[in-house]
């Protein structure tokens, strides 16, 4: 997350720096500690290595934990710059409709949590569109699924998202 927030893997000014003064739980080094770091690789490297002498975690949750927290935060910075420019509400927001018994259909589809949604419907492809009274809701959950009365031979749904309740 660092790398790609600052956009280099080293630290602002070269040299990140790190001083232990006190130990409060452990005995340790009875003067100040001043431990230096390049990346901020190496700054986790050492995190990890100062669990495993602690007896904190063995090697295996270290190793395994690394490689878990780089995918997770190359995960978590391509959502925040989606968020950042704007391209997160741009995206399709695919459905799923399954027809029930008595005329009635089930909408249902993937969210993000934290943004809101909208669902809409039409007559044609190229007829505009009108908002399901009481559909626009805050995501919390993965996803959402609403069931309505089915009325005329053609209804077309689409699920629009913003970051915003006041969506078009």
């Amino acid at each position: 997350m660092l790398t790609a927030l600052t956009g280099a893997p080293y630290f602002p000014g070269g040299l990140g720096v790190y001083t232990v003064t006190n130990l409060v739980t452990e005995k340790g080094p009875s003067r100040p500690v001043t431990m230096q770091y390049a990346t901020y690789y190496d700054a986790a490297d050492a995190a990890g290595i100062s669990r495993i002498y602690g007896g904190i975690h063995p090697p295996i949750d270290n190793i395994v934990g690394r490689r878990v927290g780089a995918v997770t935060g190359k995960g978590v910075w391509e959502r925040a710059r989606r968020y950042f420019d704007g391209s997160i509400t741009n995206q399709p927001v695919n459905i799923a409709i399954q027809k029930l018994p008595s005329n009635k259909a089930q909408v249902r589809y993937e969210t993000l949590r934290g943004q809101y949604y909208k669902l809409q419907t039409s007559t044609g492809i190229g007829q505009p569109f009108q908002d399901v009274p009481g559909s626009a809701v805050l995501a919390l959950d993965s996803s959402v699924t609403i069931t309505n009365s089915i009325t005329g031979t053609n209804v077309f749904y689409r699920a629009v998202r913003g970051l915003t309740p006041n969506l078009q």
